[in-house]
């Protein structure tokens, strides 16, 4: 495979500052908008059996609003992520804090996906039989949100590489 097709190559070939991305870095941003539509769509569905079947019982709303709250909390830490990101792409100077950020960026669409796969596990469970026949969107949705958590840019190692800046940090401010 040429070298200019590699996802691994770190120079930016063409466009504005987000190309400063390269690798699995350019891509975080995106997966984790799959997650957390995924995520959302689990949580509709979650949301509208319960609906159907009248009154819900109370774990399954504690399950609601807990998976709700993490994928609100996980979204607002993307925005805040990503849009640092971005401002230090624009910043010809911060190729160092760019780095950083954009492990960070990483981390996050790890997170994502696994608040996702976990909020749809969770709406699955209290579906019950009902999500077992088809037609049923649970078979797409819990095949899909599997299949990110399957995706090169959300491996465990984006964590570690985080968790090695941090400690790299930690040890210059001695």
């Amino acid at each position: 495979v040429p070298d200019r097709r590699c996802i691994t190559k770190e120079v930016a070939y063409r466009g504005s500052a987000q190309y400063r991305l390269t690798g699995l870095a350019s891509s975080s941003y995106e997966h984790t908008g799959v997650a957390l539509g995924l995520g959302r769509r689990a949580l509709k569905e979650f949301a509208a059996q319960a609906a159907r079947k009248g009154s819900p019982r109370e774990a399954a709303l504690i399950d609601l609003g807990r998976c709700t709250t993490a994928l609100d909390a996980i979204r607002a830490l993307a925005l805040l992520t990503y849009e640092e990101v971005y401002r230090l792409a624009r910043d010809d100077a911060a190729d160092l804090d760019l780095g950083r950020a954009a492990l960070a960026g990483q981390a996050v669409a790890s997170h994502a996906t696994t608040v996702a796969l976990e909020c749809a596990e969770t709406a699955y469970r209290h579906a019950g039989t009902s999500a077992l026949y088809l037609p049923n969107p649970f078979e797409r949705l819990l095949r899909d949100v599997h299949g990110a958590t399957q995706h090169v840019a959300v491996q465990e190692a984006n964590y570690r590489e985080l968790g090695t800046c941090v400690v790299a940090d930690a040890g210059r401010e001695k």
